[in-house]
């Protein structure tokens, strides 16, 4: 029995089943390898139900052996974390050691890093969230087992987290972890120095002494292999720089251009904000010195502070789970409550619930979604029920423009030209001198073009000797033409 309590012969699976579930280890059911062995996919009746899972096989050639088996099921047996892959079951039967855990749709991080097609998927925002999902994990080892136990990884890297449908990280391989004692503040392990070249915290692989720091270091590694897209023993060169790995260059321009080992992919993502708090705790991880290094809580804490530089329509559009927190800043939190009129028929304006903890304030995800989607549709039915009017080309409107601003959104902007009245015709009088015949004749109309005055028994103007002027008009005929203003 496992000294957490749990009874480990109740998730005994017999080997035939298992070989069942892997035709009989195919290599086509092969999704992966490691120290330990190969790991298999299959569908197994665990606990009650029939699920996908993992099958991490013991290979007898390698440098791992029953003592990593014993360790890793008497480790990932006590976990219950949902950033810690979740055990299914064992099998040790004759010479075959098996641990059976959460299968990983999206598998490991290391393979959506150095594959390119899957590298451009993941958002700045997405490296954010698997970020502080295994913080979080790392951090529930270190101080999350309990008032005295402590569990040190010691083999920390971007392989071992895992990524489930979801892209929430999962912390796994727990072959070569140490537990030690919590209640001691300078904890410390004396032991053979064991981890991955790259990720081996210096100072542990000097001394061969094993602090919870030495895990802090390898996850510095893991952010900034995040950040520059590129896996830490790959090698690259920085214009007519030789190529280096990927550590030397983040000493080299730490405090001059370490924007230049930022990710293409998401170089016009990053907020600036956003990318000198993660630079810096990252750098901090990495430290020489271990007093420098700071706690998992910290580390959390500052990850979360990035991710709040970021717009929340854009977290919550590439968000995996429901009921994840998305620390965001009250100011904008306020700003974003003003800009949606919601109707609460109950007068309550807890539409967002607010928190205060560690000074982040942490909204609803799913509670976001649905004010995104309020004002959405808000913008578009602005935009429906007044919709943009073309302008005529003039040269010279009789009043200024009057600018109209339609829906939330500051623009488009419709311009509306104010109507001008027809000109009045001008009312015509006609007086008759004596010797005219009075008979009314019909009412004479005016020629707009020429200037002058024509009606029925008007005579026709002799030809004109200048502009404006008649000669040898009628007498007899005055005609005065009035104008009434």
């Amino acid at each position: 029995m496992s000294s957490s309590g749990l009874d480990l012969k109740n998730y005994l699976i017999p080997l035939e089943e298992i070989k069942h579930a892997t035709d009989d280890f195919s290599p086509h059911r092969c999704i992966g390898g490691g120290g330990f062995g190969k790991v298999y996919q299959g569908q197994l009746s665990t606990q009650g139900q029939n699920c996908i899972t993992a099958i991490k096989r013991l290979d007898q050639d390698s440098y791992q052996g029953e003592h990593e088996f014993r360790n890793e099921l008497e480790m990932i047996s006590r976990f219950q974390h949902k950033n810690i892959i979740r055990f299914f079951g064992y099998c040790d039967e004759g010479k075959e050691m098996i641990i059976i855990y959460e299968y990983a749709t999206n598998g490991s991080l290391d393979h959506h890093l150095e594959d390119p097609n899957k590298r451009r998927c993941i958002t700045w925002i997405q490296r954010l969230q698997i970020s502080i999902g295994a913080a979080r994990g790392l951090g529930y080892l270190h101080s999350g087992l309990g008032e005295h136990n402590r569990v040190i990884h010691r083999d920390i890297k971007s392989a071992n987290i895992l990524l489930d449908e979801n892209l929430v990280a999962k912390i796994c391989d727990f072959g070569l972890s140490k537990l030690g004692l919590r209640n001691q503040p300078e904890t410390q392990i004396y032991t053979k120095v064991a981890g991955t070249k790259f990720y081996l915290d210096p100072t542990y692989h000097e001394s061969g002494i094993l602090h919870k720091e030495s895990d802090v270091y390898s996850f510095g590694v893991v952010l900034f292999e995040m950040l520059s897209g590129m896996l830490v023993y790959s090698r690259r060169n920085i214009g007519d720089d030789k190529p280096q790995s990927l550590i030397n260059f983040v000493r080299r321009y730490y405090h001059t251009s370490l924007d230049k080992l930022i990710d293409p992919y998401i170089k016009d993502e990053i907020d600036s904000r956003s990318f000198e708090t993660f630079k810096e705790i990252s750098y901090q991880c990495i430290s020489f010195n271990l007093m420098e290094r700071p706690t998992m809580d910290t580390v959390i804490a500052r990850l979360e502070e990035a991710l709040s530089y970021i717009q929340i329509p854009d977290v919550q559009n590439n968000l995996g789970q429901q009921d994840h927190m998305i620390p965001v800043n009250k100011e904008y939190v306020q700003k974003e409550m003003d800009k949606i009129n919601l109707d609460d028929s109950s007068g309550s304006n807890d539409h967002i619930p607010i928190n205060e903890s560690s000074k982040i304030i942490r909204v609803d995800a799913e509670k976001i979604q649905a004010l995104n989607q309020v004002r959405r549709k808000k913008i578009k039915d602005d935009l429906k029920n007044q919709p943009l009017i073309k302008v005529p080309k003039i040269k010279r409107p009789t009043k200024p423009f009057t600018r109209i601003q339609t829906g939330t959104n500051p623009t488009p902007i419709q311009y509306v030209i104010p109507k001008v009245p027809p000109p009045q015709q001008t009312p015509i009088q006609i007086e008759y001198s004596p010797g005219q015949s009075s008979t009314p004749q019909a009412p004479p109309t005016k020629n707009l073009l020429k200037g002058i005055v024509i009606g029925e028994s008007s005579p026709t103007p002799p030809p004109e000797t200048s502009a404006g002027s008649y000669k040898d008009r009628d007498k007899d005929i005055v005609i005065e033409i009035l104008k009434k203003s």
